[in-house]
């Protein structure tokens, strides 16, 4: 059972809670669509042939009690460790991350 900290942290959350697994945020050919999505084509095309990454930036909103963010290096995970996993987001533009969840499932 959660402790009231737990619940309190849980409701401020409301649908978007910590993941809870070990996870890549992006695959290669996730990156690939995420640039030619989010670039006009000419631009895509030049960069694409280029070397460019990806980087996350992640800051707490306040201190953090629980759930704390974890990284470690690629190097130290085998690929033979890593599996596939569909992750499906809104259309791009909606500015909502949260709207397509029914909340019942998360709880």
């Amino acid at each position: 059972m959660a402790n009231d900290s737990a619940v309190a942290d849980l409701e401020q959350l409301g649908v978007a809670i910590p993941s809870n697994m070990v996870h890549v945020d992006h695959s290669e050919p996730n990156c690939v669509q995420i640039l030619e999505d989010n670039l006009p084509q000419a631009k895509f095309k030049r960069l694409s042939t280029m070397r460019w990454g990806i980087i996350n930036v992640w800051g707490h909103l306040k201190t953090v009690h629980q759930d704390p963010l974890c990284l470690c290096d690629a190097g130290t995970v085998s690929s033979d460790d890593l599996f596939p996993h569909m992750v499906i987001l809104p259309s791009k533009g909606s500015g909502a991350y949260d709207s397509f969840l029914d909340k019942a499932t998360f709880f």
